[in-house]
């Protein structure tokens, strides 16, 4: 190794120091700066690469002096000072990120530092278009956006410098009938934006009605939801950021009544109705004792209808949805009344998963849908058949004693999950239960499945400290309780307890081990089996850091940053295959699927 790669360890000290200088030699305005100018910018493995500091001087002269840093993963690189000694050059004999910096005087004056980031990447190394989405922890600082990279197979690569967009600050008052200021809430969806939607920005107008929003300067559908009741929420679409700023005026929408009856016509209190108009939501309204509602919706259609009665009733909720070419206007009727459906009530003992023991505590879920002709509702004098669905969940009491519930004669899935005080092993139970052949005597948890197996990395190592987590698919998704999550053991093995029989979304995050993250669908077995997945190997990654910065040069620091392929999906379409958090100085690094290099 060379004297002066000997040397660079101490010279980045000198350089971090002469940066904070800023460049002053502290003689009346004498300064001077460098900045550093590679070639090849962009180098493939072995190729050799000049390094030249380029100095401006202001109100200075004398001798120019530098001092160099080449390092790769932090270990220092041995280099060539090319005279005059502005310049280096160096062999890039492996692949990846070379970091070079250099500190300088001129005369007696300090110039501030500069430092670079080469990438040097493995020749035929594979590149993939990924989508690089930026959330910043503060709203109104930026906009959250999307930057559409290249990232190359083989070798950790850095993406340097990424600058966002300033958005389009918006800033107005939302005013009701009158322009009387109205609290509520916005949210603003981003239009156009493949393939991967951003997320809606949020923000909250206050008592005076002020808001603020930073958007990107697209076209947004910005949904208002007014708080009290009295303004119906409404529904901008395509609207310009421009027409956004300022005074956001809404009027008090359509009212909109109406009567609830059962199938007698008798009246049916404590529904509660709600209408989509146009996309827009309605207020929500409940019906008295006499079965009427009032409520305040956006004018047109096409209109959707939900009705969901009291828990206990026995009805199910009705839904209408919006097709048929229906709309509403101010002093429109709705008449809601549902069909004469059969019912039967429901007492099982719920047990554990021996059959005999009571679980108390035990929530069970009766989930029943689509209902056909469970109702009609009428809009302005045109009915339409509405079906029925039922979801409602009872608690098991003492003794496992299901409390006594009326439900609509149909064909239920059932779930059974086990209480707070449940023993370790018990898990979620799904039944089918036809209520049209009779109500069942009792009801009980299953014993747990289990999913094992053992990660290993791309060259077969055990990889440890994983955590392995399986979200179920299907109807079992609904519950919390069916899935499972653990820690590989130092032989990268893992055990998972989990509902047995059903599907599940095994997830695999080894960002502690210095890997990636994946996914792959995987099937439990029968109750109380385990399923054995043997080897698990996780796919190769590569580290591909950078820094975000706002307009202007800030750092972002607290920003999420998330990758996303574009084609990995389980739908072949996008997904997120890695995720970060910027630090103080807006650095992340995200352990992302390696594209792999070609043969």
């Amino acid at each position: 190794m060379s004297g002066l790669a000997r040397a660079g360890a101490l010279a980045l000290v000198l350089a971090a120091a002469s940066s904070c200088a800023g460049g002053d030699g502290g003689d009346g305005g004498e300064a001077c700066s460098i900045s550093l100018v590679a070639s090849p910018p962009a180098p493939v493995r072995g190729q050799f690469v000049s390094v030249t500091a380029m100095t401006e001087v202001v109100g200075t002269s004398g001798a120019r002096s530098y001092t160099w840093l080449v390092s790769l993963a932090g270990e220092p690189i041995v280099f060539e000072v090319i005279s005059p000694d502005d310049t280096i050059s160096f062999q890039a004999s492996e692949a990846g990120v070379y970091e070079v910096s250099v500190s300088g005087t001129v005369g007696a004056t300090v110039c501030s530092s500069d430092e670079i980031s080469i990438n040097a990447t493995v020749p035929g190394a594979v590149f993939e278009d990924m989508v690089l989405r930026v959330v910043p922890r503060d709203p109104l600082a930026a906009p959250a956006q999307d930057l559409f990279i290249e990232v190359p197979g083989g070798a950790p690569y850095d993406l340097g410098a990424v600058t966002l967009s300033a958005g389009v600050a918006v800033d107005g008052v939302l005013r009701g009938p009158g322009g009387a200021p109205l609290a509520g809430y916005l949210r603003a969806a981003p239009l156009a934006l493949e393939p991967v939607p951003l997320p809606p920005v949020e923000a909250f107008a206050g008592a005076d009605g002020a808001f603020s929003l930073r958007l990107l300067g697209v076209a947004h559908d910005l949904l208002v939801m007014p708080d009290g009741g009295e303004v119906a929420p409404a529904l901008l679409a395509g609207a310009s950021v421009t027409s956004l700023d300022g005074d956001l005026a809404l009027d008090a929408g359509a009212l909109v009544t109406g009567t609830v009856t059962d199938a007698s016509g008798d009246p049916v209190a404590g529904a509660r109705v709600s209408l989509v108009a146009g996309g827009a939501p309605s207020t929500l309204a409940v019906t008295g004792a006499d079965g009427s509602f009032a409520l305040r919706a956006r004018p047109g259609g096409p209109v959707a209808v939900t009705v969901a009665p009291e828990p206990g009733s026995g009805l199910p909720r009705l839904e209408l949805d919006a097709g048929g070419g229906a709309a509403i206007a101010t002093g429109s009727e709705i008449e809601i009344q549902y069909a004469a459906l059969a019912t039967r009530t429901v007492s099982p003992a719920v047990r554990l998963s021996d059959g005999a023991t009571a679980a108390p505590g035990a929530r069970v879920t009766w989930i029943a849908g689509p209902i056909a002709g469970a109702g009609q509702i009428a809009i302005d004098g045109a009915p339409r058949a509405a079906q029925g669905h039922v979801r409602l969940t009872a608690v098991a009491g003492a003794g496992g004693a299901h409390p006594a519930t009326p439900l609509p004669r149909s064909a239920y899935h059932v779930l059974v999950e086990p209480g707070p005080a449940a023993p370790e092993g018990e898990s979620v139970r799904v039944e089918e239960i036809d209520l049209v052949a009779g109500a069942p005597a009792s009801l009980s948890l299953a014993a747990a499945a289990e999913l094992t197996g053992t990660l290993v990395d791309d060259a077969g190592a055990p990889v440890a400290a994983a955590r392995v987590t399986a979200a179920p698919l299907g109807l079992l998704a609904q519950s919390t309780a069916a899935g499972g999550a653990a820690i590989s053991d130092p032989d990268g093995r893992f055990a998972l307890p989990v509902a047995p029989g059903a599907d599940y979304d095994l997830r695999v995050d080894a960002a502690a081990a210095g890997l990636g993250r994946m996914a792959l669908e995987v099937g439990a077995g029968g109750p109380g089996q385990a399923t054995a997945l043997g080897e698990v190997a996780l796919p190769p990654v590569l580290r591909l850091s950078g820094e975000v910065a706002l307009p202007g040069g800030g750092a972002l620091a607290g920003a999420s940053i998330e990758l996303h392929c574009l084609a990995c999906g389980a739908d072949g379409g996008p997904a997120p295959v890695a995720q970060a958090v910027s630090d103080a100085a807006g650095r992340f690094v995200l352990l992302a699927p390696d594209p792999g290099v070609s043969p």
